[in-house]
């Protein structure tokens, strides 16, 4: 019984030992990539204006952003960086939470593409979305309310 229970202890012990090496590091910096704007959201919720699909008040109490800039801005945006020994992951909060991208670090390929712009236009239920990256697609309908919006929006 006790050889048993040295065994499980010295098989704990050495998975421990080597969890270690695969420690997760996150980062929160920023960085500046090239920009197409939106406008500030339209200053009636989404219930009061007129919708693709004919049922607009579904998404109250939101707002919609309906003007997209065609000149570029240099704009600074936080980035969450995740990386351990094998992968490194860029997460935009400021864009709804969307993996901007991902680089397996043996080769310093990309597996998730690194857009080096972001031209935000109207293709989400909002408004403003951008291409690149995996975002967050829970809901009955496409994008959801949250995509490519600044969380405080």
């Amino acid at each position: 019984m006790k050889r048993e229970y040295l065994i499980t202890t010295a098989l704990i012990v050495l998975c421990a030992g080597s969890l270690s090496v695969w420690a997760a590091e996150i980062y929160e910096e920023e960085k500046t990539i090239k920009t197409y704007p939106f406008s500030d959201p339209e200053p009636l919720p989404m219930m009061f204006r007129a919708s693709i699909w004919g049922e607009s008040s579904r998404f109250y109490p939101y707002f919609f952003f309906s003007k997209f800039s065609d000149t570029a801005t240099e704009r600074n945006w936080k980035v969450i960086r995740m990386e351990n020994p094998y992968i490194e992951v860029f997460i935009l909060p400021q864009v709804g939470g969307k993996i901007y991208g991902a680089i397996e670090k043996s080769t310093k390929n990309e597996f998730i593409y690194l857009n080096s712009v972001m031209k935000f236009r109207d293709v989400a239920i909002r408004g403003p979305w951008t291409s690149g990256g995996i975002e967050c697609n829970f809901g009955a309908i496409a994008h959801t309310v949250t995509i490519g919006i600044p969380n405080s929006a």
